[in-house]
């Protein structure tokens, strides 16, 4: 990449996030182990459990609102046409 700095156009590398991610998940040396580990102890079963509780959340939420529709409603994915 290309940016006009204080001292003139400056070319600088860049990585994106998915290309560093690979990287430090497939390095070797000490400091990528160390996000290897912190990736796959912390990060990946929060994010897992964090997704879990929304989903069963989401899942209360769509039941409390259905619990207090007409008993006639019929939901449209039930519906069919042509039929």
């Amino acid at each position: 990449m290309v940016i006009e700095g204080p001292g003139g156009r400056e070319e600088i590398p860049v990585v994106r996030e998915s290309g560093m991610l690979r990287l430090t998940l497939l390095g070797k040396n000490e400091h990528a182990r160390a996000f290897q580990r912190w990736v796959l102890r912390e990060v990946l079963p929060s994010a897992l459990h964090d997704e879990s509780q929304y989903g069963e959340e989401k899942l209360r939420a769509q039941k409390d609102r259905a619990s207090r529709r007409s008993p006639h409603h019929v939901p449209r994915t039930t519906l069919r046409r042509g039929g």
